[in-house]
């Protein structure tokens, strides 16, 4: 089928067959990828939107010097977090192992962690963040007088 607009011509079949071919040898992501970097395409205009400049979560920026020194504030956080809940470091470490494929395949770029590497980051970083954001929730957290287990178990914060 043919169209004809303004002396061009299209074969739209041909254009669509084309077009199917390209989207079909795209690369397969995940249906779980959902973390992506900034493309370095727009790092010039504005550089510090695109990278930490304090903190990071997760294994994109993980390592970075300048980013180091929150590393063990991070640390201690996770240390606290196990303070206040029922499980051990064992029991969390199991738990991520067994999700970690699933974990990894969250990320649009391959992540060249070990498995124990990638696994200690994403525990200090989880901890960290379910610190933060129980911290800013409910004050006496701040102090340290709350279990975190009985405040999601007791409905008083829902993850």
């Amino acid at each position: 089928m043919k169209e004809t607009n303004n002396d061009t011509s299209i074969n739209i079949e041909e254009l669509a067959a084309s077009m199917r071919g390209e989207l079909n040898s795209l690369p397969f992501l995940p249906s779980q990828c959902c973390i992506h970097t900034v493309p370095k395409q727009l790092h010039p205009l504005n550089e510090k939107a695109c990278t930490p400049q304090l903190v990071s979560i997760g294994p994109l920026h993980h390592g970075k010097e300048e980013l180091k020194p929150m590393e063990e504030h991070k640390k201690r956080h996770l240390q606290d977090f196990l303070q206040r809940t029922d499980l051990s470091l064992v029991d969390y470490l199991k738990d991520i192992k067994e999700k970690e494929k699933r974990l990894r395949d969250c990320y649009a770029e391959t992540i060249e962690f070990s498995s124990d590497e990638f696994i200690i980051v994403i525990l200090v970083d989880a901890a960290f963040i379910i610190k933060v954001l129980l911290s800013y929730h409910f004050k006496t957290m701040r102090n340290g007088k709350e279990n975190i287990v009985y405040l999601i178990n007791h409905g008083r914060f829902k993850i």
